[in-house]
């Protein structure tokens, strides 16, 4: 397990990263519809669908090296976490493929502020993953494998996704990005033992 979370712990890192370029680009095109289904909203989606998948990576990962001392707590917090960043990779996924052919077919339903059904879905999706991150983060800071601040920023990160925000996944991506690269630099249990080899 160790070699899986020395291998897949630069993709976990890119996570905030990926995640923020996706939000800087979102909102230099911020304004219609046709943004939003033009190349820039595209690119702004594409880098976000990278950044959750990442961030999905990062909680395997992190899992991974706290599992000993994570219990029903982090488990819980895992599944809600990658069920929710699931839902949300479809629904960002929709936003690359989807969104710019019903621009072309039904300009007028992205227009009017989209689907209730769709808006929906993302509420769901951002609440599962708000949850799974915020529980995920308490579990983190009673392992006490990766640095306290470092799993209060998760637990922010998780609040936060419960906000009427765009790109309300950022800060939680940034916190997966931070425990991701504390874990390189040979964080330890509180056993004195290096988390990772």
């Amino acid at each position: 397990m160790k070699s899986f979370v020395s291998v897949v712990r630069p993709i976990a890192i890119l996570s905030g990263p990926l995640v923020i370029a996706s939000v800087a680009v979102e909102f230099g095109a911020v304004g219609s519809p046709e943004a939003a289904a033009g190349p820039p909203g595209i690119i702004a989606s594409v880098l976000a669908l990278a950044g959750v998948f990442a961030l999905v990576v990062g909680v395997i990962a992190l899992y991974a090296a706290q599992s000993a001392t994570f219990g029903r707590l982090g488990l819980s917090g895992v599944l809600l976490a990658l069920f929710g960043a699931t839902l949300t990779l479809g629904g960002i996924w929709s936003q690359v493929f989807v969104v710019p052919g019903l621009h072309q077919a039904a300009p007028d339903v992205l227009a009017d502020g989209g689907l209730t059904t769709v808006l929906i879905g993302f509420v769901v999706s951002y609440s599962l993953l708000g949850l799974g991150g915020l529980l995920f983060g308490i579990a983190s800071l009673r392992a006490a494998v990766l640095p306290r601040w470092t799993s209060i920023v998760m637990i922010v990160g998780g609040v936060v996704c419960f906000a009427p925000l765009p790109a309300r996944y950022l800060v939680l991506a940034v916190a997966i990005s931070l425990a991701s690269a504390q874990l390189r630099s040979g964080v330890r249990t509180t056993q004195g033992e290096p988390a990772i080899a």
